[in-house]
């Protein structure tokens, strides 16, 4: 049998159709991922690279990377879902830039007391 090269995927063509199908539910994962990490803060474009292209390409056939906008909207549905974890309540989605990132909102360190401050 005869091997069709034009029937190969490239890597963004892969990337793509990988992107369309984990949409739903990935930023509930992101999200417990993010939980189970045990840090204040994440940039989730640089822990998660391989789930931040959409479906899109430009206009040299390469695949868009998702908007900031869109991620934040993901995770803020992701939050308000009816069986979203009580965990993602503690969870801040900011979008800044390109970027997004998670903030744990629940453990801010405590105000230094008032000793410590008199102290300095």
């Amino acid at each position: 049998m005869a091997v069709n090269e034009n029937a190969f995927l490239t890597d963004e063509q892969i990337m793509a159709l990988q992107s369309k199908t984990s949409g739903r539910g990935i930023y509930k994962q992101m999200l417990s991922d993010f939980d189970g990490l045990g840090v204040r803060g994440v940039n989730v474009r640089a822990q998660w690279p391989h789930l931040m292209n959409s479906d899109k390409l430009d206009e040299n056939g390469a695949v868009k990377p998702k908007t900031a906008q869109t991620l934040k909207q993901g995770f803020d549905t992701a939050k308000g879902s009816k069986n979203a974890l009580p965990a993602f309540k503690t969870i801040d989605v900011i979008a800044d830039g390109d970027n997004v990132f998670l903030i744990r909102n629940s453990e801010a360190p405590a105000a230094p007391a008032e000793a410590e401050v008199a102290a300095v």
